[in-house]
Order: C-alpha cells, then sequence, then structure tokens
C-alpha cells in the first residue's frame, strides 16, 4: 500500500521540463543520413548502437546483456522519443538479497505521450505492478502466503488489491481476498479455496472450489498388457457444477480418456505411432474417436486423421546430404473434406550450401509455397529466398557477404548487398549495396570492438534485419509491456485468485 500510494504522487500529466532543447540535442547527434548506417561499440562494461536513416534512427547504450538501456528514437513524424529499460535477472546492478527478487522498470515517449511500467516481485503470490501515462496511474499488487498446519496440510491466503482506469485518488479502488487449503495424501492431492466473487458481478457470498489430482495407483500393473502406467484423474467441484477427467496412457501408442461435465459425459481413444518400413524411411499416424454423450452432439465423431511420411536423405544420398537431411511430408484428413490438408518439407545439408523448402495446401485447396537456399564458402556468405502465398503474390530476397579483407591494424571489411522484392516492398525491387567493418581498440587500458554497416539504398525507409520496415524495438516493447498490464488491472480477478488455484 504504501509503494502505491507513493508511486500514485505521480498521477498528474507526465511532461519534462526542457523537452524540446532535448529533442534538438538527440537530432543533432544522431546526424540522420539519407542512406543506411549502423554502428557498434561494444566495451566490458557498455555497449552502443546506433541505426539511421533518414528519419529513422536510433542510439542506444546498454548493457552487454542488455539488462538495462537507455535510447532515443526518431521516426516519420519528425518526432523525438526516449526512454529505457531494466530488468535485473537480466543485469548485474541486481536487487539486493531479501524479499524482493526481480525489479522491472520500462519507459517510452516524448514530452506528450509518455508510457512507463514498474514491476516489483518476491517469493511466488508476492506481486506488485503500476503503470502510468500523460493522463492517468493504475496499479495492481498480491500479497500472498502459505503456512503449515500439520504434516501435509498447508493453509493458503491471498488478497488483491487494484487501481483501475476512471478512478480518482492514489488508494486502491478494488480488493478481493481468498483463503485455502492443501492436503497432498497417498490417494491425491486436494485443493480447497474460498474466495470473493467477481466484484463487478454483484453477487454477493463466497465463490468455492475444490480440485483432486492423482494417480489410481496400481491399476496400471494390474492392467500392464494395455496401460503403460497408472491412470491420472482430477476432479474439480465448484458453485455447485462439477467436473472430472481421467487420462489413461496405453501401450503401443493408444491413450484413453473419460470427460464429465455434471451429467454430460464423453470418451475417447486415440492412437499415434511410427514406424520405420526401410532403413531411412519412416511412415507415422495419428487418429482419435470420441464418444460424446451430451445432447445434441454427435454420438460418435472422429476428430481429423493425420499421417506422414519422412526419408533420411544422409542415408540415400551419402556423398551430398548431411546429418539432418530429410524430405517429410505431413497431412492431415478430415472426414467428410474435399481433400486433405498436406505439407512437404525439404531440408537438404551439404558441406557448403543448404536448401529448405516448404509446400503446403489446405482442404480447400488453397496453396502456399517457399524455398531458401544458403550458401558458404572461404568467408564467402550468401543467402535467397522466395515465397508465394495463397493469393499467388510472390516475394523474394537475397543477401551476400564476401570475404572481408584486413585494411589495418587488426580492422576488416566485406562487401555486402541485399535485394528485396514483393510484399512490403511492391513489385520494384529494391538494392542495397555497402560495405562491413570491425575493429578493435584499447581505450584507458580497456579493450573495446568497433563494428558497424553503411550501404547505399535504392529506397528512403530504413528495413530490420529480416528486410521489413524498421520500427523502434525499444518504444514498442515499453508501450507493450504497459499495454499488457493495463489489461490485466483492468481484468475480473487478480494474481491472488490465480496462485490460490495453482
Amino acid at each position: 500500500m504504501v509503494v502505491a500510494a507513493a508511486v500514485t504522487l505521480f498521477s498528474r500529466p507526465l511532461t519534462f521540463s526542457g523537452a524540446e532543447e532535448l529533442e534538438s540535442v538527440a537530432k543533432s547527434i544522431t546526424k540522420p543520413w539519407d542512406q543506411p548506417h549502423q554502428l557498434r561499440i561494444a566495451g566490458s562494461k557498455l555497449v552502443v548502437d546506433s541505426v539511421s536513416q533518414g528519419s529513422h534512427w536510433q542510439s542506444t547504450i546498454s548493457e552487454p546483456g542488455g539488462g538495462a538501456s537507455i535510447f532515443a528514437t526518431g521516426s516519420d513524424d519528425d518526432k523525438v522519443e526516449f526512454g529505457l529499460h531494466y530488468d535485473s535477472s537480466k543485469s548485474s546492478y541486481n536487487v539486493p538479497d531479501g524479499p524482493l527478487k526481480k525489479v522491472a522498470f520500462s519507459a517510452a515517449g516524448d514530452s506528450e505521450d509518455f508510457d512507463w511500467s514498474l514491476e516489483l516481485d518476491g517469493k511466488p503470490g508476492q506481486h506488485f505492478a503500476v503503470t502510468g501515462n500523460g493522463k492517468d496511474i493504475v496499479y495492481d499488487g498480491t500479497l500472498a502466503m502459505e503456512y503449515p498446519v500439520r504434516e501435509g496440510l498447508t493453509g493458503l491466503y491471498a488478497i488483491d488489491f487494484k487501481k483501475r482506469e476512471g478512478t480518482e485518488g492514489f488508494l486502491p479502488t478494488w480488493a478481493s481476498q481468498g483463503a485455502g487449503l492443501r492436503y497432498a495424501s497417498k490417494v491425491g492431492d486436494l485443493k480447497l479455496s474460498l474466495h470473493q466473487p467477481k466484484l463487478d458481478s454483484g453477487v454477493e457470498g463466497l465463490e468455492y472450489e475444490a480440485v483432486l489430482t492423482g494417480k489410481l495407483a496400481g491399476v496400471g500393473d494390474k492392467g500392464s498388457k494395455v496401460l503403460s502406467s497408472d491412470p491420472q484423474y482430477i476432479v474439480r467441484a465448484a458453485d455447485g457444477k462439477y467436473r472430472a477427467a481421467l487420462r489413461a496412457p496405453g501401450r503401443k501408442g493408444l491413450s484413453f480418456g473419460i470427460d464429465m461435465d455434471g451429467s454430460s459425459a464423453s470418451g475417447y481413444t486415440a492412437w499415434e505411432g511410427n514406424r520405420e518400413v526401410v532403413d531411412g524411411i519412416q511412415v507415422s499416424g495419428d487418429v482419435k474417436v470420441v464418444a460424446n454423450g451430451k445432447e445434441g452432439e454427435q454420438p460418435v465423431s472422429v476428430q481429423p486423421i493425420g499421417f506422414g511420411a519422412q526419408a533420411d536423405l544422409a542415408k540415400f544420398l551419402p556423398k551430398v546430404a548431411q546429418k539432418g537431411s530429410r524430405v517429410a511430408v505431413r497431412g492431415r484428413y478430415k472426414p467428410g473434406a474435399e481433400r486433405p490438408a498436406v505439407a512437404v518439407v525439404t531440408d537438404l545439408r551439404a558441406e557448403k550450401l543448404r536448401v529448405q523448402a516448404l509446400a503446403n495446401m489446405d482442404d480447400r485447396g488453397k496453396a502456399s509455397a517457399g524455398m531458401q537456399v544458403s550458401a558458404s564458402s572461404n568467408g564467402f556468405e550468401g543467402k535467397y529466398e522466395v515465397s508465394t502465398n495463397e493469393a499467388q503474390v510472390l516475394r523474394q530476397a537475397a543477401e551476400f557477404k564476401l570475404p572481408a579483407k584486413e585494411i589495418a591494424g587488426g580492422a576488416s571489411a566485406r562487401a555486402t548487398g541485399r535485394f528485396f522484392q514483393g510484399g512490403v516492398h511492391g513489385d520494384k525491387p529494391r538494392l542495397q549495396l555497402g560495405v562491413q567493418y570491425e575493429a578493435s581498440a584499447s581505450i584507458q587500458g580497456r579493450q573495446v570492438k568497433i563494428g558497424g554497416a553503411s550501404a547505399l539504398d535504392s529506397g528512403r525507409r530504413l528495413l530490420d534485419e529480416m528486410g521489413r520496415p524498421w520500427s523502434s524495438p525499444s518504444v514498442k516493447k515499453a508501450r507493450n509491456t504497459a499495454s499488457v498490464l493495463r489489461k490485466r488491472i483492468q481484468g475480473e480477478y487478480g494474481q491472488g485468485h490465480q496462485w490460490l488455484r495453482k
């Protein structure tokens, strides 16, 4: 509560003094160019990364392991955003030993639109998270504990509290608590829990849940001709309703199961297996038959039937194909469909060449395919890939890297090129020709590695490593974290409720 109150004192819109001056300094430092450039300076304590092309750019200072970083980035609308990330579990600046086990903080935005979030984790069941922007601050917290009653019996208690969107002040506007017992015995594990109902439902009283899990000890031995181990069961009762399930693993790929939901019941028998018909060729299949006693459902149904075959190319082409080379066909047929869905995968691994191809067609007859060829020899690296989707739209890309040449003082450089056509790039080919370089230096007795790349580009939009239009991954990560937290805080339950049910 103290942490929540302290954090939410900043519930006013978050702004920065001198923001315009800071943005101006960031733009002048990065000096974005019309052609793509990358630069990395890596030391033992810090790593500096910079990437830019035209109005798209980002500069980052981080730890070598990525546990902490700060960044500035720009985009199309000439807007500059700043941010930082910190995760104590990945950082050399970890939290000291104590009740607090992990701290994670992320923030990104500009003076008008800024998202930030903070997560504090203790031992299981103890958690606090807060996120805010220029409009409001929301948070949730959980305090859970367990205490031994006697051998095999443990008491549980949890309380959740939240401050949600659309509420004033800094105190929690939502709270829920629950308690439970966990009992471990030779028969099985029993867990009982009582908790408040959904606060938004208007229901009064308490909700309960009882879960019993275990194995039917000895049944596997008695039925060893059919069963491979003891069947497992789970029985769940909650608010006047109950569900039960039994799973029995069988021999030779067979398995059995029974499900009960109130007065209705269903059962299934499934088989899955594979067999080597000749040396280097395997065939496989799977099928599941379900019997359903629920009114309105089909009494007996057959689930989609799977089939497949795989050939080890290293067995048939030992002079060409290396270990891991294969051709595989996998399909699934839904009874009543016009055709099965089929996929064919080829992976040929040679000494200096690798060819991968995939073709698939669904049960409606729509097909897609793709192929990738990669080669390497004496420092040369090359890759080409082509694909087509259901709409028969062709996309292709290529990349090459020539052998590196030493320049001076241990520094080296190599020529590179990339080509893209189709998809987000349209019909007009896009070509990048450039150079990659690497060097090392000693600064005040510390070894520093310097690397980067520059290119001439027929396009004007910065691309990522996959050839897609670039957008700041650091900003995306911070905003996604804040968005996920907000959705969870607006949810009907807290983490303590889930902890009681585990």
